[in-house]
């Protein structure tokens, strides 16, 4: 297993705007430092990601639900050089979105995930999936990985310690999402299908990556790759920048 660390990602100040064929982009972010800008990433959203927004019963879901996608326009508009509020999605059979392909070019593929607090997002022109979930120590992992992860790997769980034990938990657990999300099955397509004990899926490349010792990630791609990860830390500066400029057109 592969793990690059956040002292890894690199604080940008412009965002990235070009993609070599085997270049795949990480950004990662903490959803809290961007809420000052639900009103302007409301006025980029679709009206149909409005009115999900507004089925949120949580506030902190809503806020989160927002940001989300805020920030993935604003990535995106600058990948396809128009605007954020000019990007069209459509849905596939599992519900994976894709860019409508009127706007879309380039061949770009993107996919996101996020936990409570922090959300992070794949950009390439390969096929990927991402995921990221907070390591949270309970008494219910083993059974929840006889339920749902191959036997091969239930029975290697059960040999370890404990903080071991939780920390393998989650890099199957984020492996085997990434890869589903990669494919555009998601958790339909079964988790006990995919076994890392046994199968090296050597047509993709699926690596852990930990931000810190909270979180654990992984990306998954469907070919050797070139990994650039960036922080968003300095996304805000670049936004208040943004907004100024939208303002004098």
């Amino acid at each position: 297993m592969t793990f690059w660390d956040l002292q890894s990602w690199q604080k940008i100040s412009i965002l990235p705007f070009s993609l070599f064929p085997y270049d795949v982009h990480l950004f990662y972010g903490n959803i809290s430092n961007f809420l000052a800008f639900i009103p302007f990433f409301k006025s980029l959203l679709s009206d149909d990601e409005l009115n999900k927004a507004l089925y949120f019963k949580s506030q902190e879901r809503c806020n989160s639900y927002l940001v989300n996608k805020g920030i993935l326009r604003v990535i995106l508009a600058n990948y396809l050089l128009i605007k954020p509020e000019d990007i069209f999605f459509f849905y596939n059979k599992k519900g994976k979105p894709v860019l409508d392909f009127s706007i879309n070019n380039i061949g770009l593929n993107f996919n996101l995930s996020h936990s409570k607090t922090d959300i992070i997002y794949g950009f390439s022109l390969l096929n990927l999936g991402v995921d990221l979930e907070e390591l949270e120590d309970n008494n219910n992992l083993l059974r929840i990985a006889k339920r749902f992860f191959a036997q091969e790997e239930y029975q290697y769980l059960q040999h370890l310690k404990k903080e071991e034990q939780v920390k393998t938990f989650y890099q199957f657990w984020t492996k085997k999402e990434a890869y589903l999300k990669a494919i555009g099955e998601g958790l339909s397509g079964g988790l006990n299908t995919i076994n890392f004990c046994t199968n090296s899926y050597s047509q993709w490349q699926i690596n852990n990556f930990s931000l810190d010792d909270n979180f654990v990630g992984a990306i998954a791609v469907n070919a050797q790759y070139k990994c650039n990860y960036y922080s968003l830390e300095l996304l805000p500066e670049i936004l208040e920048q943004l907004i100024l400029n939208l303002s004098k057109l």
